[in-house]
């Protein structure tokens, strides 16, 4: 054997020799809490920095800790010794959110994105099961905020997409799922946990929505997104209504941006109906929202309608049916009407683009066929 395997197993043995020493610490706490925790810092503060522990004993002695509920001084001289008894190990961190203080998770938190560095992957994927409290998800989120926008692995959708597309088995059974979904939507709006500035959940969630493929490529994450917007509906109808700081509504926030492209559906009528009950559900509660313009346009009046049509939302019918006299409407950029902006909207990346299009003019008329007589003005000519 060579010197560097002797010293390999010397320290292996060094290490193993000491869990089974915090072990016995342990076994007393149950008795005499205080003096167990006194002599267990003091032991911890003695050793080396990071021990490997081939055995893998670290791992579970930190859930043991955990359960007795320590200060973070204690858990974080165990990591600074064991260092690999955090990474991936779930139920260290579930432990913690159920028996630890919030300080504890935080300390884990930045260890585990300390160690977390270089990859793109989220550090807490854990954060979305019922275990975590929303006070243990506001002390993660104020630690590391960028975490929800990070896949949990390969494949697999982020904290926040996952509540959004993924959530809708959880939002009938986990009592905390809302408020946990507030939390990453502040996030999603203002970057941090902000509560000294205006929070808008509704405009974050379609922002978010808006921003992902899931949506548009995934029947079930449609039906999710689709059944938490008519919850949300049902019981905080006042969020549909409140403009954000630009003065939009949440309806200006559904086709400020491009509809992505629906080649990722094999059923391009789900692809509509799902795009079309997304406006439904937000226009059912504040159909006033249809009637007014953008906020920032500098032309003057560009109605929902108008930027619908120019950014490929199958949804005119939806918004002629909430604001009929907006069929005959200009538009303020272009003095276009209606049908004429459909007949000059973005080009979406699909197949069928070009069948859409006829389809949107062809039933734009149908609605009102003196449009064709309409001049420049917006009147029929004399």
């Amino acid at each position: 054997m060579c010197r560097c395997d002797n010293e390999f197993h010397a320290f292996a043995h060094e290490a193993g020799g000491i869990a089974s020493q915090i072990q016995e610490i342990l076994h007393s706490a149950s008795y005499d809490y205080e003096t167990s925790l006194l002599a267990l810092i003091n032991f911890l503060r003695g050793q080396p920095d990071g021990l490997t522990d081939i055995d893998g004993k670290s791992r579970s002695l930190l859930i043991s800790i955990l359960k007795i509920n320590p200060g973070p001084d204690i858990v974080g001289e165990f990591i600074r010794v064991f260092p690999d008894s955090l990474p991936l190990n779930l139920p260290a961190f579930l432990t913690a959110c159920q028996s630890s203080n919030v300080e504890v998770v935080r300390l884990l938190v930045r260890s585990v994105v300390k160690t977390n560095q270089g990859h793109q992957t989220c550090p807490y994927p854990w954060i979305t099961m019922h275990h975590v409290s929303p006070s243990m998800t506001r002390a993660i989120l104020e630690e590391y905020p960028q975490g929800i926008f990070q896949p949990c692995g390969t494949g697999t959708p982020s904290p926040i997409d996952d509540m959004i597309f993924r959530g809708e088995e959880r939002a009938r059974t986990d009592p905390s799922f809302w408020s946990k979904l507030m939390l990453m939507l502040m996030v999603q709006e203002h970057k941090i946990i902000r509560v000294d500035r205006p929070f808008h959940p509704i405009h974050a969630f379609i922002t978010r929505l808006c921003a992902t493929k899931y949506f548009f490529q995934d029947k079930k994450a449609a039906r999710s997104a689709i059944f938490l917007l008519d919850q949300w509906r049902r019981n905080h109808a006042g969020h549909f209504q409140i403009s954000d700081c630009q003065g939009d509504f949440p309806i200006h926030v559904l086709f400020r941006s491009s509809c992505p492209a629906s080649v990722g559906l094999f059923d391009t009528d789900f692809f509509k109906r799902a795009c079309q009950d997304l406006a439904r559900l937000i226009l059912e509660v504040f159909p006033d929202s249809a009637r007014i313009p953008y906020q920032k346009c500098s032309e003057g009046r560009r109605l929902p309608l108008h930027m619908a049509l120019l950014n490929g939302w199958p949804c005119w019918n939806e918004l002629i049916s909430a604001a009929p006299e907006t069929l005959t409407e200009q538009d303020c950029a272009t003095s276009l009407l209606p049908f004429q902006v459909a007949a000059c909207a973005r080009r979406q990346e699909t197949r069928n683009h070009g069948t859409c299009a006829l389809e949107n003019i062809y039933g734009l008329l149908l609605q009102d066929p003196s449009c064709l007589l309409m001049t420049s003005a917006g009147r029929p000519p004399v």
